[in-house]
């Protein structure tokens, strides 16, 4: 049974994006990086089309 150790490290923290870089380790060695980057949710302009497709 191999153990899964993961590093969350702060990669970018700003007032409306935050980005995060995550690592996992096994046996010594990483064997996975993964980056993810959040949005805090703001009052803006909406480009989603709605109802684009009707029957």
């Amino acid at each position: 049974m191999y153990f899964q150790i993961y590093h969350v490290h702060r990669v970018r923290d700003g007032n409306s994006f935050a980005t995060r870089r995550i690592d996992t380790i096994q046996k010594g060695v990483v064997v996975f990086t993964m980056i993810a980057s959040f949005q805090k949710e703001e009052v803006g302009f909406d480009h989603q089309i709605q109802n684009w497709y009707r029957n």
